[in-house]
C-alpha cells in the first residue's frame, strides 16, 4: 500500500529531473534531442558566434580601410592628371596580363564568386584568389575603372572569413566551428566589409545574406552576419570616423509629395532594368570578341576612358565626389541641366558595363547608388523642387529603388538608406526599395544557382 502511494510522488520528481536535464542540454549542452527535435546549447552557440563574428568582422573592417587607402593613394599620384583617361586601359592591361593569368577566378565583379562559394563550395574561398582579387580591385579602381568597392571587397573579405574560419575550426569547443558552419563564416566576412563600406551595421548584414538567393533569406546566416557587420562598421569607424556618409537634412513628409516619390521609384526601377540590359549586352560582346582574355579588360578600359573624355570625367572612377555634387539641391532648372543628368546616367551605365563586362574588378553597388541618386535628381529638376529636404528625399527614393532593382536586395536597400540618411527618410526609402524591386523583378543581374535558401 505504501509503495502505491510513493508512485504518484516519484513520477513528478522523475519528470522534473528529466526536464531539468533537458533544459541544461538546451542551454549549455553541445547537442540535444527532445522528441526528435534536434539542436545545440544556446550558450555554446552564443559563445562560438560571438568570437567568430568579432574576429572576422574586425578583420574585415581593417581590410576595407587598407583597400580604400590603397585606391585613394592612386588618386593622389602627382602625375595622375596626365593619364587620367588612359588609366582605365592601363589598369585593365595590368590586371589582365598579370593577375588574371595567375588566377582567372579574380576576373569580374566579385559577388557572383561569393554566391557560388557559399552555395556550392561550403564557403571555401582560396587564399590565392583572395590576395589576387585584392590587387585586381586596387588597380582597376585606383586607375579609374568605373565601379564601386563592394564587388571586390565581397570576394576578398569572403576569403578573409573563409581563411579565419579554417583557423577557428582548430579551437576547442565551444569556440570551434563545425564544417557545416564554414559558409556562414564566409558570409560574416562579407557582412563585415559591407558594414564598414556603407556605414550600415544592420543593412550590411542583411545585404550579405539577402543577395545569396533570388527569392529568400537564410536566417541561420543572418544573425551572425549582422553581428559581424556591426563589428566591421565599428572597427572602420574607430580608424576613421563614425559620421554619416552623406550628411543629414531635416525633412517632414507631406501626403501631396507621394506622386513624386512614386515617379522617382518607378524611374529608378526602369533605369535599373536598362542598366542590367546594357551590362548583359556588353558582357556578351566581350565573350564573343576574338582576342586574348588577358587583353579584354584593357579593351574595356579604352572604351571607358573615351567615354570619360567625351561625356565627362564624372562617369569614370568610383564617383564619390560626383555623388556629393548630386546630393546638393539645384538652384537653377534648365533644359541643359536635365540633359546633363540624362547624359550622366547613360555615361555611368556604359562605363560601368565596359569595366566589369570586360573582366575588370569593380562592383555594381556604388554605380547603382549613383544611378538611383541621378533618377531622384532628374525628378526633382523636372518639377523644380527647391526644398533641400524634399530634394534629398527623392534621391533616397531613387537610391533604394535602384539598389532593389539592380542588386535584388529590397530589404537591405531600405535599411541601408535609413541608416545612411536618417529615420525621417524611412517612407521614401520603403517606397523606393519596394517599388524599384517590383519594377526590376523581370531581370536579375546575378546568375543564381539557388533560388531559395536551403533549410
Amino acid at each position: 500500500m505504501e509503495g502505491r502511494t510513493l508512485v504518484p510522488l516519484l513520477l513528478p520528481s522523475i519528470g522534473l529531473y528529466h526536464l531539468m536535464r533537458t533544459m541544461k542540454n538546451v542551454v549549455v549542452g553541445e547537442r540535444w534531442n527532445v522528441f526528435g527535435i534536434k539542436g545545440e546549447g544556446t550558450l555554446n552557440y552564443i559563445l562560438r558566434w560571438s568570437l567568430t563574428s568579432f574576429v572576422i568582422g574586425t578583420a574585415s573592417g581593417v581590410v576595407v580601410y587598407l583597400f580604400k587607402r590603397g585606391v585613394f593613394f592612386f588618386y593622389q599620384l602627382p602625375a595622375r592628371e596626365l593619364f587620367v583617361y588612359a588609366g582605365p586601359a592601363l589598369g585593365g592591361l595590368i590586371i589582365g596580363l598579370l593577375f588574371y593569368r595567375m588566377e582567372p577566378g579574380a576576373r569580374g565583379e566579385g559577388v557572383p564568386s561569393y554566391i557560388r562559394a557559399v552555395n556550392e563550395k561550403g564557403g571555401f574561398v582560396p587564399l590565392r584568389l583572395t590576395l589576387l582579387k585584392y590587387l585586381a580591385g586596387l588597380f582597376t579602381l585606383g586607375l579609374g575603372g568605373s565601379g564601386g568597392f563592394v564587388g571586390p571587397m565581397a570576394l576578398v573579405n569572403g576569403g578573409v572569413g573563409s581563411f579565419l574560419a579554417r583557423k577557428l575550426k582548430t579551437l576547442s569547443p565551444p569556440f570551434s566551428l563545425r564544417k557545416e558552419e564554414l559558409d556562414t563564416a564566409t558570409v560574416c566576412g562579407v557582412a563585415g566589409a559591407l558594414g564598414a563600406l556603407l556605414k550600415a551595421p544592420l543593412g550590411g548584414g542583411i545585404f550579405a545574406v539577402e543577395i545569396l538567393y533570388a527569392a529568400s533569406i537564410n536566417y541561420r546566416k543572418l544573425f551572425p552576419a549582422i553581428l559581424s557587420s556591426a563589428l566591421g562598421y565599428t572597427m572602420f569607424g574607430l580608424i576613421t570616423d563614425f559620421g554619416p556618409s552623406w550628411g543629414r537634412r531635416p525633412f517632414s513628409f507631406r501626403p501631396s509629395e507621394i506622386p513624386l516619390f512614386l515617379l522617382a521609384a518607378i524611374l529608378s526601377g526602369w533605369i535599373g532594368l536598362l542598366f542590367i540590359t546594357i551590362y548583359e549586352k556588353v558582357s556578351a560582346f566581350f565573350e564573343r570578341v576574338r582576342i586574348s582574355d588577358g587583353l579584354k579588360p584593357a579593351l574595356g578600359g579604352i572604351g571607358c576612358g573615351l567615354l570619360g573624355l567625351v561625356v565627362g570625367i564624372e562617369v569614370i572612377g568610383v564617383g564619390a565626389d560626383t555623388l556629393k555634387e548630386i546630393l546638393q539641391p539645384r538652384s537653377t532648372f534648365t533644359t541643359f541641366a536635365l540633359f546633363s543628368i540624362v547624359l550622366l546616367v547613360l555615361g555611368k551605365m556604359a562605363t560601368t558595363a565596359l569595366t566589369i563586362g570586360s573582366g575588370g574588378s569593380a562592383g555594381f553597388t556604388f554605380p547603382s547608388i549613383m544611378l538611383g541618386a541621378l533618377a531622384g535628381d532628374l525628378v526633382a529638376t523636372s518639377f523644380g523642387v527647391t526644398d533641400s529636404g524634399m530634394h534629398l528625399a527623392l534621391i533616397v527614393v531613387g537610391i533604394a529603388g535602384s539598389l532593389g532593382a539592380i542588386l535584388n536586395v529590397p530589404i537591405a536597400s531600405i535599411v541601408i538608406c535609413i541608416e545612411m540618411f536618417g529615420f525621417n527618410f524611412g517612407l521614401p526609402a520603403i517606397l523606393g526599395g519596394v517599388i524599384g524591386y517590383m519594377v526590376g523583378r523581370p531581370k536579375v543581374i546575378y546568375d543564381y544557382t539557388s533560388i531559395t535558401a536551403k533549410p
